[in-house]
């Protein structure tokens, strides 16, 4: 009903995984249904491909910068030491 009710179109959407690997297929007829007799013989198919998003990255680069500096400032004897008198001797 509802390939006919679209005039002959529809969407295929294929999903890939990480890999590239497709998971699934899903087929969608836009539009309402309509028992009408459809007025083109053309059948009209759009093609998607979904691949899933990166997602947030960790920001390793600032964190590695911020760990450089407080070994450097150890080093050089600026930072106190926060351990309690048992954790040090």
């Amino acid at each position: 009903c509802h390939l006919l009710g679209t005039e002959l179109e529809d969407i295929l959407t294929i999903w890939l995984d990480g890999a590239a690997e497709p998971v699934s297929v899903t087929q969608v007829s836009p539009g309402p249904c309509s028992l009408a007799t459809p007025t083109t013989s053309m059948w009209t198919t759009s093609v998607q491909v979904r691949s899933p998003d990166g997602g947030p990255v960790p920001d390793t680069v600032s964190y590695i910068q911020k760990l450089e500096r407080e070994k450097e400032a150890r080093e050089r004897g600026e930072t106190k030491d926060n351990r309690s008198f048992l954790a040090k001797y």
